[in-house]
């Protein structure tokens, strides 16, 4: 009953006016011809402060559902941003992308309540890059869509009738820098340009050579979703296109039918010749399989264009 309420609720809000004219101005946006400028208060990164109080499920799978229909309508009814309520529950399926086969290890600060919540530390695996370069495997990768289709079927069981149940992939994502840092740190990374740079180079190549491999087996296995409809891209921005191909496309889809998502915050120190010998080839390699790129997060992306 309760989820089937908050079903309710965020297909009402999808269903209002303004939230129609808000997508109305993303595809604007999305096509370089905006009104003006799009905003959104990004509440995912303090929704911990605000959602608990407001979920009444004991059991700890509906509260995820509970959690997640909050994310997806709280923005307009708290702030009136311009964040979009979608008329569906979407679900995405999981898929793993494990860089050199390394497992990310970090460590939180904990808060007065003893939470994980005060910032991360990433421990490094690669300390010294020649001596620690047969660390580096073949990466490893998959997904699993059965238990995504599974979830599917059991929410359009519960409130399907209300709110229809997408199966739905974001923007596909490369962050190799990011990467990185999360398996060598950013000094050891630093240091790593310096003193062994063909190396380096590389390491890079191997990068984005494993990285298409896995756009193939998206590619090879049908995994591959539409981008043009509210589906997450990066930034804090939407998917809303009229570009690229949607769900009446005819044929499987391609990395290059959809839009991709790069940035590389952690280069931010190099200069335009260093991030442009050591990094951009593989940048650049990844990002052309794409339809679309959006590019850049939070650093400043002038030196690069």
């Amino acid at each position: 009953q309760r989820l089937r309420e908050l079903a309710r609720r965020q297909m009402d809000n999808a269903m209002k006016p303004s939230n129609q004219e808000k997508i109305k101005l993303w595809y604007k946006h999305n096509d370089l011809k905006g009104e003006r400028p799009m905003f959104h208060l990004e509440m995912w990164t303090f929704a911990q402060e605000i959602i608990p109080p407001m979920l009444t499920c004991e059991d700890s799978w509906a509260r995820n559902i509970e959690y997640q229909f909050f994310l997806n309508f709280l923005n307009q009814e708290l702030f009136d941003d311009d964040k979009v309520t979608l008329p569906t529950y979407d679900v995405g399926y999981d898929t793993w992308f494990t860089l050199f086969d390394i497992p990310v290890h970090q460590t939180f600060g904990k808060d007065a309540n003893g939470q994980d919540t005060l910032g991360q530390h990433f421990e490094s695996v690669i300390n010294d890059l020649e001596e620690d370069y047969p660390k580096l495997k073949k990466t490893t990768y998959g997904t699993n869509m059965e238990k995504a289709l599974n979830q599917k079927a059991v929410l359009e069981d519960i409130f399907g009738d209300i709110l229809p149940v997408r199966l739905k992939m974001d923007a596909l994502y490369s962050v190799p820098t990011q990467m990185l840092i999360h398996i060598m740190s950013m000094e050891n990374m630093m240091y790593a340009l310096y003193d062994y740079p063909e190396l380096f180079k590389e390491m890079m190549d191997r990068i984005s050579e494993d990285t298409l491999e896995y756009f193939d087996f998206l590619e090879n296995n049908h995994l591959i979703l539409p981008t043009v409809s509210g589906e997450n891209l990066g930034q804090g921005t939407w998917c809303f296109n009229h570009t690229l191909p949607d769900s009446n496309t005819p044929r499987p889809l391609k990395t290059t039918d959809v839009w991709g998502f790069m940035d590389s915050q952690e280069t931010v120190g190099l200069s335009p010749d260093m991030f442009e010998e050591f990094i951009f080839p593989c940048y650049k390699k990844i990002s052309q399989r794409y339809g679309l790129l959006s590019y850049g997060c939070c650093e400043p992306v002038d030196p690069i264009w």
